[in-house]
């Protein structure tokens, strides 16, 4: 649900990227590589991740990813690959 929010640019997402953005990150952080995700929904927080490395939401979310604990920033990586 949370992917499909963010793939068809929810305003309530979107209108305040500064505070949403780093909670995505977070989100998706944490539930990588559980069993909450199967790798179906792995590939569409893949896409979402790369839209979000893009302009205009590029330096909110390279400051959100500095902001994860190594092991998440480990998983985000791997997802990333």
């Amino acid at each position: 649900m949370l992917c499909s929010l963010v793939e068809r640019g929810e305003p309530a997402i979107f209108e305040q990227p500064a505070q949403t953005i780093p909670q995505l990150i977070k989100i998706f952080a944490a539930i990588l590589e559980t069993d909450t995700v199967d790798t179906e929904v792995t590939n569409r927080i893949k896409e979402i991740l790369k839209k979000l490395q893009q302009p205009p939401y590029n330096d909110i979310s390279a400051g959100a990813f500095q902001s994860l604990t190594p092991p998440e920033q480990n998983k985000m990586a791997k997802a990333m690959a």
